[in-house]
């Protein structure tokens, strides 16, 4: 019996413990307020990662057209190769624009933050807490378990469905396998990027009502 009652007064003790080392956390960052340090930098390379991507393209496409024009020669053949190099570079013109919108659209540029303890979590935890097989999310800083939101929930949905976009560009242009595994690389290292900036958390789950 007093076995019992010590290991009732020794857990009571740990969190109480816990509790005031979490109070004092936020104490001290309330007292001593630290700038964050914004990521706005992912915005320019996602930018270029783009931009490289679509001028790799036109640069292969350009090599290609280059080498028919010395076969064909006149100046219809010319125009006519204009024109069909202008087609072929339309769908990546159209994929860089769903890239950009992408960006736009998913851009909170805010990692999560613990409701419990309020502090922000680093791009790499978020990453790691996301691929986890259990809804439950335990913060590094506290401990507590959080939960995703509903809202972060369909806009990630929305993120990861907007790889189906090459299959639907796919269905009205013609595409060698490199291009469209190119294409794939690009929008899931996009998405990949913008995920974290999604994530919020509450410390409550939701209930489903289906």
């Amino acid at each position: 019996m007093n076995r019992l009652k010590d290991d009732l007064d020794r857990e009571l003790q740990q969190q109480i413990f816990l509790k005031n080392d979490v109070k004092r956390r936020m104490l001290e960052q309330a007292e001593n307020p630290t700038k964050k340090l914004h990521s706005n930098w992912r915005y320019p390379v996602v930018l270029v990662a783009c931009t490289s991507v679509l001028i790799l393209f036109a640069i292969l496409l350009f090599q290609d057209v280059g080498g028919y024009e010395k076969v064909v020669t006149g100046a219809e053949a010319d125009s006519g190769l204009q024109l069909d190099w202008l087609i072929e570079l339309l769908p990546f013109v159209i994929f860089g624009v769903i890239i950009l919108s992408m960006v736009k659209f998913f851009q909170p540029f805010e990692l999560p933050v613990c409701e419990n303890c309020h502090e922000e979590w680093s791009w790499r935890v978020s990453i790691k807490k996301m691929f986890i097989l259990n809804r439950a999310m335990s913060c590094p800083s506290c401990g507590e378990n959080q939960y995703q939101t509903r809202k972060s929930r369909i806009r990630m949905s929305q993120l990861v469905l907007l790889s189906n976009v090459v299959l639907l560009i796919n269905a009205f242009f013609d595409f060698y396998w490199w291009e469209i595994v190119l294409m794939y690389v690009a929008i899931i290292a996009t998405a990949f990027m913008l995920l974290p900036y999604n994530l919020k958390l509450q410390n409550d789950e939701d209930i489903n009502l289906w």
